[in-house]
């Protein structure tokens, strides 16, 4: 039996298209973090490349993350519109190589939508932190091959309530540990935030942020 095997990135239109004739398949050229889907049909008719079955529900996979480098690439921006945002309390997703979790019981952060306790700066989505009562969220952004000392993060946020929570950005060590070094303020209002990364020692590669709540379930 032959088959016809196709992916293509998520969201691409085009599909490209490989005859198989075994049942596994090495796929090459792959760019790296990213996301794509993939579809496989039976051939009908090995004389007539036309000839194929109905191709099977898409299945999604990711190839490795790759360490940005800034030096080559330029700066790393992330806006979220890429992803399907939900609401703030259900589970979602988060961008491709970033990881999130805590302590909290409610969701992890996740990509949000323009809503509820969904605060959005820009376009439709943003990121949401939510942490329920003495609890902590975070999301660990994808490894930089830079010395993290040698950059600047800048960012919009805005939090549900001025006196409960504090946003802390700092580093994730090599035994998964996190290192605060920057304090923000809670404020209430959509506000831009900007800040030199000096402090970080030469061996951070992985930025974070962490959001902590010292009260009620806040955002």
């Amino acid at each position: 039996t032959n088959w016809v095997f196709r992916y293509r990135q998520q969201g691409a239109e085009e599909w490209i298209v490989v005859p198989v004739a075994q049942t596994s398949l090495l796929l090459e050229g792959l760019s790296p973090s990213t996301v794509y889907e993939a579809q496989v049909a039976t051939q009908c008719d090995p004389l007539d490349p036309t000839a194929i079955g109905d191709y099977s529900r898409s299945i999604s996979f990711s190839t490795l993350c790759e360490i940005y480098s800034i030096a080559e690439k330029g700066d790393f921006i992330e806006g979220f519109e890429a992803y399907q945002g939900v609401a703030y309390n259900v589970q979602g997703v988060v961008p491709i190589c970033w990881e999130t979790g805590g302590t909290s019981t409610y969701a992890a952060p996740h990509v949000v939508e323009s809503g509820t306790y969904a605060y959005v700066h820009e376009g439709n989505n943003a990121l949401n932190f939510c942490a329920s009562s003495s609890s902590y969220a975070y999301a660990v952004l994808p490894q930089f091959a830079d010395s993290l000392k040698d950059l600047q993060i800048s960012f919009w946020a805005k939090m549900e309530n001025a006196n409960n929570g504090t946003l802390y950005v700092g580093y994730v060590d090599s035994e998964a540990t996190f290192h605060e070094l920057i304090t923000y303020t809670s404020n209430t209002t959509m506000t831009y935030y900007e800040s030199n990364l000096s402090a970080m020692p030469d061996e951070a590669k992985s930025l974070a942020f962490v959001w902590e709540n010292a009260g009620t379930s806040y955002y």
